[in-house]
């Protein structure tokens, strides 16, 4: 884990907060919300996690870009 990580359960815990969030919003939320949800998520999973220090942490941050950009894509 790289060493700007924040522990393991903080992180897992937002990224389950986070879904549980989206998952009470109506189907019609805004895709501005959802994307400042996606970004609350990628502060936690920040730029320097590196795939060789934290392999689970990389592959959520790519998950969570992947899906933003097709959310960005959604905004007028």
């Amino acid at each position: 884990m790289s060493a700007s990580a924040p522990p393991l359960p903080d992180r897992w815990t937002h990224l389950v907060n986070t879904a549980t969030w989206l998952q009470s919003r109506p189907a019609d939320t805004h895709a501005v919300v959802v994307l400042a949800a996606l970004d609350s998520a990628l502060e936690i999973f920040s730029a320097g996690v590196e795939p060789t220090d934290d392999f689970e942490g990389y592959a959520v941050r790519r998950f969570l870009l992947a899906l933003r950009d097709g959310v960005k894509d959604r905004i007028p």
